[in-house]
């Protein structure tokens, strides 16, 4: 699902890396965690997403931002943002998003 948000939200995105990517971009992780009845398989599974949102500037970040949080409201998914920093190796700014939902099979 964190795919379907970022690709809604018009945010280029790869998972754990991006090699060569542009100046906005998004890299993102699926923590998975398990759940059900004590015999059968699992059917409650639970997500912490995580979203680095890379930009060249704070504008187009929150731009970008904006467009990503619309997408996580439109799902009622809660989320945390962190504020930009700047990282001087790479020359762009970074958030990070963080989020929790449930998938129930």
């Amino acid at each position: 699902m964190i795919k379907e948000i970022l690709t809604a939200a018009a945010v280029p995105s790869q998972e754990a890396r991006f090699p060569d990517p542009p100046e906005l971009h998004a890299v993102y992780f699926d923590s998975v965690t398990a759940d059900g009845p004590d015999i059968g398989p699992s059917r409650i599974f639970v997500h912490d997403g995580t979203v680095e949102l890379y930009a060249p500037t704070t504008a187009a970040g929150n731009e970008a931002r904006r467009r990503i949080c619309a997408e996580l409201d439109a799902r009622s998914i809660h989320y945390t943002t962190q504020g930009w920093y700047w990282l001087s190796d790479i020359r762009r700014y970074q958030e990070i998003i963080e989020f929790t939902y449930i998938e129930k099979t």
